[in-house]
């Protein structure tokens, strides 16, 4: 009632329209979405995800066993300098990423902003591609993955995402394992949001030793 009570005071005297996104919690998102409820402003489309923490032990015991490079595929750490043709492959998976996994169907995308978003990571994130050769020896970009927040403690891995018709081949996997590996010589603690009804990655990411910590709600207000 109190949380009600102070959302209706704030919206009647600011006049503000519906928020556009609330996230948090499961629990917690619950709790602002019925405020809202209240004050009739519903949200146009409720994402529900895990937050997942690495089990950093179990990862260096497996990953000590099985981590290897892969015959005819290469890492690429992607910085701000990345030359020009790889920029427009690493370009053209984010906006694959964004399409697929983060723009909510009541928005559209925004082929500047989401520009302006990997340009951004490739400044201030740790940002990796891989790289697969074919029999002709012609190199192309065919997944990604990077860090979306650095902490003291904890890093927030995203925007992971691997080309269609390359996926079931365990591209992804190996990717993660040199990012992860990366980022646990940081001594830091990889985390990741992973959508409850994308199952391929979260086989992925119980196969790397991820752990589910929580539900946590992502909503978008049109």
């Amino acid at each position: 009632m109190i949380l009600f009570l102070l959302l209706h005071v704030f919206f009647l005297e600011n006049g503000f329209e519906n928020p556009v996104c609330v996230n948090g919690t499961f629990s917690g998102s619950q709790l602002i979405f019925k405020a809202f409820e209240r004050l009739e402003r519903f949200p146009a489309e409720k994402n529900s995800y895990f937050l997942m923490k690495l089990n950093g032990k179990a990862f260096a015991k497996y990953i000590a066993r099985s981590h290897k490079a892969q015959k005819g595929l290469s890492v690429l750490r992607c910085k701000k300098d990345l030359p020009a043709p790889y920029l427009k492959e690493l370009l053209s998976l984010q906006e694959q990423y964004e399409k697929e996994e983060v723009v909510p169907s009541c928005m559209e995308f925004d082929e500047d902003s989401c520009r302006l978003r990997l340009l951004n990571a490739l400044r201030k994130q740790y940002v990796l591609a891989l790289s697969k050769k074919d029999e002709q020896g012609n190199e192309r970009l065919i997944a990604k993955a990077g860090t979306n927040s650095i902490g003291f403690k904890h890093v927030q891995i995203g925007g992971v995402f691997t080309l269609p018709e390359e996926r079931g081949r365990h591209f992804a996997f190996y990717l993660m394992t040199v990012l992860l590996v990366k980022i646990l010589k940081m001594k830091r603690t990889p985390v990741l949001f992973v959508k409850k009804q994308n199952a391929a990655a979260s086989r992925l990411y119980d196969s790397l030793c991820f752990e589910k910590i929580c539900d946590y709600t992502i909503a978008y207000f049109d």
